[in-house]
């Protein structure tokens, strides 16, 4: 498959649908979400925008801290990310 045809918009899972609720783990702490947007960047593969409930501190460090409240990331149809190998999707 050429470059060119990933370009063009792919359809998106009904589950995938913006404004759907999703939940699950960011360094085993408990999230939940809105989706806000959802697009296939390869067989399998998804790329996601979440919108948190109620930000996540993304750093392990007792003297630092960095509280997201919108998280983006690639990931596989069973929430596996490489990213961020914490990640789990949650039903």
């Amino acid at each position: 498959m050429t470059a060119g045809a990933w370009a063009a918009p792919r359809p998106v899972r009904q589950l995938d649908r913006p404004g759907r609720r999703v939940a699950g783990y960011c360094l085993s702490q408990r999230l939940t979400a809105t989706l806000r947007s959802a697009e296939t960047v390869a067989p399998g593969w998804g790329r996601r925008v979440i919108r948190l409930d109620a930000a996540v501190d993304v750093v392990r460090f007792e003297g630092l801290s960095n509280f997201r409240k919108q998280m983006t990331g690639v990931v596989r149809a069973d929430g596996f990310s490489q990213d961020w190998t914490s990640a789990r999707r949650r039903e």
